[in-house]
């Protein structure tokens, strides 16, 4: 009995046509097998706005259409309508 995981993008899709900027949202899905047979799947989700730093991205598939849709113009409004504010305090241990 040999169980395997597959994970693979499955949906890549932008969004926020009503704001001046737009979000990019990546549809995982995991698929668990037995002996090749699929006996299970899910879904995970991840986002990414205009002032996420592209570079980290580690699909190209997905960078490149960052860096399509995350042009200055949005940043910038993105980033008048959510000013980075101060960090967040260490929660204590």
């Amino acid at each position: 009995m040999a169980l395997t995981e597959e994970s693979k993008i499955d949906k890549i899709e932008v969004v926020g046509g009503d704001t001046d900027w737009v979000h990019v949202q990546v549809r995982t899905k995991l698929i668990i097998k037995k002996d090749g047979v699929k006996i299970s799947d899910s879904y995970d989700r991840t986002t990414y706005g205009p002032a996420h730093d592209v570079s980290t991205i580690a699909n190209a598939e997905v960078k490149a259409i960052c860096q399509t849709v995350f042009t200055d113009a949005r940043k910038t409004a993105y980033l008048a309508a959510n000013p980075p504010g101060p960090p967040k305090p260490t929660p204590p241990a």
